[in-house]
Formats: C-alpha cells, structure tokens, sequence
C-alpha cells in the first residue's frame, strides 16, 4: 500500500506523498512527531514514513529481538528508546540486562527477550500511523482513482484485527480511525473475539 504513493508520477516527476503535498505526517488535525536530535520534530510524511520503513525492518532483522536460531539460553537483549509521550524511536540502542531467568514472559520459551511484546507493540503502532495518514490524505488521490481502495480496506481490517486481539495498538492511538473502524465493527467484519481482546485476556489470566 505505501509503494503506491511513492511510485514517481511520469507527469509531475514526483510521488504523490511527497515534501510539498505533504510537509506534516498528519491524519487529520493529527499531527505525528520523529525525534530529531532527541526533540519532537515535525518532518514531512515521505519522511516520516521511509524512517518508520527502516526502523521496523532493523528489528524484524535484528536477531535479538527476533531469534531465529535455536534456543540456547535467554538472551542479552537491548531495546530502542521510545518516550513516555508516544514519539516514535530515535533508533539508538539502549543496553538493557538480560530478563530474570525466573520471571516469564510473552515469547521466552521461543528464546524472543523479554521486550518482545513491547517491541510488537512500537512496530504495530508505527504502522498504524502510516495506516492513518493513508486514510486522511490519500484515500480519494490516489486509492480511490485507481480502484485500489477495497484492496487498502481489507489490509486495515486485518491490521486492526491484529492489533485489537492482541492488544498491540491503544484504543487511544486508534482514534484518528475509530469512525471507520465502528463501521466495520457493524458490519461484523472484526470478530468479537478481536474486538474484546480475547488472546490478552486469556493470556493474562493463565
């Protein structure tokens, strides 16, 4: 879905997320920050989403937060610092003590560290944003021009179905889409079991 915003347009020689089009990475009267120097900064969309690209694809390939190899022991782990205020990552990498060999945790029998499910959460919460600003800014140009809008429709509700029944995105990072996610709701195209959290629940109480 961002590939078709950022294919170079054959007329204008730009992509139709670009600096000029979109200089805020906003949905809506939303508008998302980077850390720049360890500030919130506002950068345009292009921006914004080429460095959410990057970062997810660190930690997908990072073999720490997600070990392919056969588990040997708990792992050394280190995380990316996020702030307390919901800006996303400034990518460098902060040591952290390997987790209590005594305390469990989501993922430890698959040797994933104990940050794993807060990993989970950042990443799904940077793609929600893009999500958003999809939605807010390009839903009519380009998606809708190109009959490319039913195909962005179904990627979201599986995105959000992910998210509500895992409980990796907060109902508060929801809200710049929570009038269409309550139409899907309608039209039952998230199972209730997503839409209560059902595998969070569960996990809590075993």
């Amino acid at each position: 879905m961002l590939q078709v915003i950022q294919e170079i347009n054959g007329v204008t020689g730009y992509p139709i997320c670009n600096e000029m089009t979109c200089p805020t990475m906003s949905a809506g009267n939303l508008t998302y920050t980077w850390l720049v120097d360890g500030k919130a900064a506002r950068i345009s969309a292009p921006k914004f989403i080429n460095r959410v690209e990057k970062w997810i694809v660190s930690k997908i390939h990072d073999p720490v937060m997600f070990p392919t190899d056969p588990v040997t022991a708990t792992p050394i782990t280190f995380g990316y610092t996020e702030q307390a205020n919901g800006e996303a990552p400034s990518g460098q990498p902060q040591q952290q003590a390997a987790g209590d060999p005594s305390q469990d945790w989501i993922g430890k029998s698959s040797g994933f560290p104990p940050t794993f499910y807060k990993d989970c959460q950042g990443i799904m919460k940077q793609m929600f944003r893009c999500y958003a600003h999809l939605y807010h800014g390009h839903w009519e140009n380009p998606f809708w021009h190109i009959n490319k809008h039913e195909v962005l429709n179904m990627c979201f509700v599986h995105f959000v179905t992910v998210a509500k029944y895992y409980k990796l995105v907060s109902d508060k990072e929801l809200e710049p889409m929570q009038p269409l996610i309550d139409i899907y709701t309608k039209q039952e195209k998230i199972p209730p079991e997503a839409l209560a959290g059902h595998w969070a629940q569960h996990s809590s109480q075993s």
